[in-house]
């Protein structure tokens, strides 16, 4: 096996790890399982957001996905806060309406992800006369 396959396979086994110890604190309940549980998923997005980093070339469509990344960061690190650690109704219910900023720019930062993709292909097209 090549180096660059056995170091693709070690992250997949790694990745699948981590997605394992999430599920297994899921299904047996520990203490504190919820904090651990999200700090794994903010390893797992932060590893996707590296990634996106030195995969993707084309610096609009980079940057909508590491937007993209943070946002999916901020919302898990919300729900973290109101689930775990806010007591007091007005917290609360300020963290209950933060849950709204996220939910509303990934789906729009998916939008223009699709748009720089599309214009990206259509000044290729047009560069070679097809």
């Amino acid at each position: 096996m090549t180096k660059v396959r056995l170091g693709n396979l070690c992250l997949a086994a790694a990745v699948a790890g981590v997605i394992l110890c999430a599920v297994l604190m899921r299904a047996f309940y520990m203490p504190y399982s919820g904090f651990w549980r999200t700090v794994l998923y903010n390893i797992l997005i932060f590893s996707w957001a590296v990634s996106v980093w030195w995969r993707i070339l084309h610096a609009q469509t980079r940057r909508c996905l590491l937007g993209a990344a943070a946002l999916m960061l901020f919302w898990l690190d919300i729900r973290l806060i109101r689930y775990d650690f806010a007591q007091t109704p007005e917290m609360l219910r300020r963290l209950w309406y933060a849950y709204y900023i996220p939910m509303l720019l990934i789906p729009t930062l998916a939008l223009y992800t699709l748009f720089f993709l599309d214009q990206g292909q259509s000044a290729r097209c047009t560069s070679t006369g097809t």
